[in-house]
């Protein structure tokens, strides 16, 4: 469940304000609150605190408030009506008491959820298989879940890798490209980029050179410096290596992708 902290403080606040309203009316205990401040009250739980409460997921608080809207159809006293208060507030206090609540900070929101593709409409585009990780990465980038995070960009790391050896028309020996091992790729990849050097020189064999052998050097370096220790627990990571990883293999991603 996700919401946001404000949908907590606006059901506290019309919940004072509520017994606000009846302190202002200067009513005795049993004395029966008028109908047009009742209505009120009804009016407000309906457009102000009920959807709160749906929000946020308070099952329990909406039986109370159903209850209390009926009773004021009717002539309710003051005192029963700071009582509804009262049951509403405890309902609310027995369904979040053993919840765990987790905070995601205002600066690492965009992570955890965005309204555009965290890497760009282009990786979306490009390399679709790789949403899920990337999605990933950016929620456990928010949540500090660092080493989760690297694993999940290596994973993404992987569908660039893999979408580059069938770009190069890359085989490998008795198995399909999405079954082999980074090694078996990179070593295929380094023989494509080999070939290249053969053509006639020209601009684009000088192009093709730096592209290609560029990307290999990158993912032999993710495999070696973050894919192999996350993959086989050799360490662990912090938020600011996270960090770095994610920009770094999103930057890479991006320029990946106008070229495959």
């Amino acid at each position: 469940m996700k919401f946001s902290a404000e949908d907590f403080y606006l059901v506290a606040k019309q919940l004072a304000q509520f017994r606000c309203l009846i302190d202002r009316a200067g009513l005795n205990n049993n004395e029966v609150v008028p109908p047009k401040i009742c209505l009120l009250i009804s009016n407000l739980l309906v457009e102000e605190v009920e959807p709160h409460c749906s929000l946020i997921g308070l099952n329990l608080a909406l039986k109370h408030i159903g209850y209390f809207r009926i009773s004021l159809q009717g002539n309710l006293s003051c005192k029963k009506v700071v009582h509804y208060f009262d049951e509403i507030e405890r309902a609310i206090m027995f369904e979040v008491e053993d919840e765990l609540f987790l905070h995601v900070p205002k600066e690492k929101a965009k992570y955890y959820e965005s309204l555009e593709p965290l890497f760009g409409l282009a990786i979306k585009d490009k390399f679709p298989k790789a949403s899920f990780d990337i999605s990933e990465a950016g929620s456990c980038l928010a949540l500090n879940r660092s080493t989760a995070c690297v694993f999940h960009l290596m994973r993404v790391a992987e569908h660039g890798l893999r979408v580059l050896a069938r770009r190069l028309g890359v085989k490998v020996k008795k198995k399909p490209i999405d079954y082999a091992e980074w090694e078996e790729i990179l070593t295929q990849i380094n023989a494509k980029v080999d070939d290249i050097s053969k053509k006639p020189r020209g601009q684009k064999k000088t192009e093709m050179q730096e592209f290609y052998r560029g990307a290999w050097g990158e993912f032999t370096a993710f495999k070696d410096v973050w894919r192999n220790n996350v993959m086989h627990a050799h360490r662990s990571y912090d938020e600011h290596q996270a960090l770095s990883v994610y920009l770094h293999v999103r930057d890479f991603m991006q320029r990946l992708a106008v070229k495959v």
